[in-house]
């Protein structure tokens, strides 16, 4: 009987000892919720409600990098296609290849801040967390590495354009070209290399360029920074104007030519972008340091479209036979249009008059100088169809044929 009530005891105990735990749980459950319900938010502490609520400056850098990215990446498909069709691609267009993948992994490490973590907002209006995120961090640290080895690689696939045009040098103008362009190459393969291998070890340890409250060492950014942008357009500047005195010296300046030095021309958008870059560095920009999310946008913007205007211009540079292409079926379509017209309108009658009469005879008048015209046109259409680089070759200036023709 003693053992009975001891064991009961015992059993009693564990469960009033089970029943109290219960209730204990069960009191600072009630009390937590009651607590949420009915204290207000601290300083610390807002509804997710209150967040992403404030204005969004980052339409601009969506708008302009996904328009520039589709338009370059559709430029370039259309050069590499054709000039593997014609069986003329070489270096430029593998360094162009290159230089498109680089840069669309730096549209991506641009956008994805932009898309995903809050970029674009002010600081205050971004929860804790989003402030606190590293992956932001992280993908500026890669634009730094891929924006300079992006910017080297399209710059020396346009040297090594100018390398196949001056490759036979005869006069003293070409030969200075072809030199200035070696010299031109060396620079942007050293700085370039250079600049992304700095930009990779900026900081010791490496992590330290993303996680700023570690213990270790980092160069002075903003004047690399400074350095970089003087050094972007001043090779921009070479790029455009080694090429003119030599072409222009040449004997002969065919329409080609012509052509060629406009699209060449076209590089001072870039030029001009990377100017402006070297402007803003000297713009005070006061909110940069502590709402980078917010007053960094303009100048990633510009950043972008530095990056992709010189992707677009290196690759139309050889892309006048394309061009003259479309312009010629376009320009066919239109006169096959309205000769379809005006032969519709004869048949009925409406133009039986004294100006349709002159412009029969201006046809039969036409009609005799025929074959000089199919002459120049099949000479038109073989110059059409080369490549830049075949075209400039000494001793191939289609003006020549032209005049003979």
């Amino acid at each position: 009987m003693t053992k009975f009530l001891s064991a009961l005891k015992v059993k009693c105990q564990n469960g009033l000892f089970v029943y109290n735990a219960m209730l204990q749980v069960c009191l600072r459950l009630f009390l937590f919720f009651l607590r949420a319900a009915y204290s207000k938010p601290s300083l610390h502490q807002k509804p997710m409600s209150d967040y992403y609520q404030g204005p969004n400056n980052s339409a601009k850098l969506k708008a302009v990098t996904l328009t520039l990215l589709a338009s370059a990446t559709i430029l370039v498909i259309w050069r590499i296609s054709w000039r593997f069709w014609k069986k003329v691609i070489g270096l430029p267009d593998y360094l162009l290849m290159v230089g498109l993948s680089l840069s669309i992994c730096l549209a991506g490490f641009n956008l994805d801040p932009y898309f995903r973590w809050g970029y674009g907002y002010h600081k205050d209006d971004l929860p804790p967390d989003i402030q606190k995120a590293l992956t932001p961090k992280i993908c500026f640290w890669l634009n730094q590495v891929f924006f300079k080895a992006t910017a080297g690689v399209i710059k020396l696939s346009i040297c090594t354009i100018y390398m196949n045009i001056f490759s036979k040098p005869v006069l003293l103008s070409t030969k200075i070209a072809r030199y200035a362009n070696f010299a031109l190459m060396g620079v942007i393969i050293a700085y370039y290399t250079g600049g992304t291998l700095v930009s990779t070890f900026q900081c010791n340890p490496i992590r330290k360029a993303w996680q700023g409250d570690l213990d270790g060492t980092c160069i002075d950014n903003t004047k690399f920074r400074v350095a970089n942008a003087y050094i972007n357009s001043f090779t921009s500047v070479l790029l455009v104007l080694i090429p003119f005195p030599a072409l222009l010296s040449t004997g002969h300046r065919s329409k080609e030519i012509w052509q060629f030095l406009f699209l060449i021309a076209l590089g001072l958008a870039h030029t001009a972008c990377a100017v402006v870059r070297v402007v803003m560095i000297y713009v005070p920009n006061e909110g940069a340091a502590t709402d980078p999310h917010w007053y960094n946008t303009t100048s990633n913007t510009l950043a972008m479209a530095e990056i992709f205007t010189a992707v677009i211009v290196s690759t139309i540079m050889t892309m006048r036979p394309c061009f003259q292409v479309v312009f010629s079926g376009i320009a066919t379509t239109v006169t096959s249009t309205s000769r379809t017209r005006r032969t519709r309108m004869n048949s009925s009658g409406v133009m039986d008059t004294t100006t349709s009469q002159k412009r029969k005879v201006d046809r039969q008048g036409f009609s005799k100088i025929g074959p000089t015209k199919t002459e120049v046109l099949n000479i038109e259409l073989q110059s059409r169809d080369r490549s830049t680089e075949e075209l400039f070759a000494p001793g191939q200036h289609p003006s020549r044929k032209l005049e003979e023709a």
